[in-house]
């Protein structure tokens, strides 16, 4: 392959005529996707590559190139493709996860940093800590007058209702959803 003159990246080869520019995909590591690993058979190659380029970390846009498309097309896959939108967001949640588990495992080292830097008298840590749960909040006193006091009290009053009214429509509309539903 030759390097463009503009980057460093191996430009795509050129197909001869009547031949597609479909790209090789690229294999897809087993852990990345391994909840829907069966159902990438199914899609087209260039949505393949492109979503085996997103499991392997790269961005956007190296994604839309890899698999030989314009980011557009890889925007319009997202938008209107429910099965290629599924696959991305069951990689997502799974990298998700997979980061989850990773921070789970070194809270421990953290909580003890933390504790070693208030130790060691770092007021700055403690104070953001202090801030960050609450203890340190700024004192805010509410209004003095009465009539004012009493407006608030009523504005929050129909706010919490109207939440509550709000809350029984969603839940109407959502049984009506879900009776239209197979």
């Amino acid at each position: 392959m030759k390097a463009s003159p503009k980057s460093n990246r191996p430009s795509q080869p050129t197909p001869a005529k009547g031949e597609s520019a479909v790209p090789t995909p690229i294999p897809l590591p087993s852990s990345a996707l391994s909840r829907v690993d069966p159902e990438l058979a199914g899609l087209p190659p260039r949505q393949r590559a492109a979503l085996a380029a997103l499991a392997a970390g790269r961005g956007f846009g190296e994604a839309a190139r890899s698999a030989g498309v314009t980011r557009q097309t890889l925007r319009n896959w997202r938008k209107k493709d429910h099965r290629f939108l599924a696959l991305v967001n069951a990689w997502q949640s799974e990298a998700i996860a997979s980061a989850q588990h990773r921070l789970i495992g070194i809270v421990d080292d953290a909580v003890t940093t933390i504790g070693d830097a208030i130790h060691t008298g770092d007021a700055r840590t403690a104070m953001e800590l202090m801030r960050r749960f609450g203890i340190v909040v700024p004192l805010e006193p509410g209004p003095d007058d009465p009539a004012v006091v009493r407006r608030d009290s009523l504005l929050a009053e129909r706010e919490r209702l109207s939440k509550i009214a709000g809350r029984e429509t969603l839940l109407r509309a959502d049984a009506n959803l879900a009776r239209l539903l197979p």
